[in-house]
């Protein structure tokens, strides 16, 4: 005997969570234990494609060469001079 699942949204919210105008927008749906694991199953490929895609992109953006940014030549500063004073006779 298969289990049956029943797939209910919360009071007030439909499946993706939004609040919905009425309580009853989806009807209650029995969903075989076969189809409901091939289900689970596929989001899990789907999930670990979306992170298999994020993991690429973000790779290939460490291996781009980004431009090093030119600074200016900064002047030298200079030693401390000494105050010049009057002349001494």
């Amino acid at each position: 005997a298969l289990a049956a699942h029943r797939f209910l949204p919360e009071p007030g919210k439909d499946l993706v969570g939004t609040p919905s105008t009425s309580a009853s927008v989806f009807p209650d749906v029995e969903v075989p234990k076969a189809s409901y694991m091939l289900l689970l199953t596929w989001a899990r490929w789907g999930r670990n494609s979306l992170r298999i895609k994020q993991e690429e992109k973000l790779k290939a953006l460490q291996h781009i060469r980004y431009p090093k940014t030119q600074y200016r030549p900064r002047t030298p500063i200079s030693s401390p001079q000494p105050t010049p004073r009057g002349r001494e006779a």
